[in-house]
């Protein structure tokens, strides 16, 4: 009987996950990255020069449990002829900002794959609606004609 209490405590603690959600903290809690194909930001049409760059996007935003976050893109390449851009591009940009969020739902579902922020940086709050998948360990964000897939760290 010991040996039966001891496999199922065993194999309970082996199919819990960390990414899972127990409802009682936030989703976004973490670091996201989001790492994408430069054309994915500049456009797919014919016409437009970036499409034939081999260019990514990193970016990493940490949201903290007592409402900050800070977040860092940057562009990297490991194309010669492109390498020589990625300080302007980065200066540009690129960087390092801090910020606040905040889950603006009334009362918050942290089991719910559906979750609303507002996420305030550089003086401008955006309300955002973030769709976690089933094991809360990505999130898609969607701002105009992007969507941005952030992977948990």
């Amino acid at each position: 009987m010991k040996k039966v209490l001891l496999f199922l405590t065993a194999l309970t603690l082996i199919n819990c996950s960390k990414d899972d959600n127990d409802g009682g903290t936030d989703p976004i809690i973490g670091t996201w990255l989001s790492a994408q194909d430069g054309a994915d930001l500049f456009g797919d049409d014919n016409d437009n020069e970036m499409n034939d760059v081999s260019l990514t996007f990193n970016y990493t935003i940490t949201f903290n449990s007592n409402g900050s976050l800070d977040q860092t893109i940057e562009f990297t390449s490991t194309d010669p002829n492109v390498q020589s851009m990625l300080p302007a591009l980065n200066s540009e940009m690129g960087g390092s900002s801090s910020g606040t969020w905040e889950n603006s739902n009334d009362s918050p579902d942290f089991g719910n794959t559906r979750q609303t922020y507002d996420i305030t940086t550089d003086g401008e709050t955006t309300r955002s609606v973030i769709n976690f998948n089933a094991s809360f360990s990505e999130f898609n964000l969607s701002e105009d004609d992007l969507t941005l897939t952030f992977v948990k760290q």
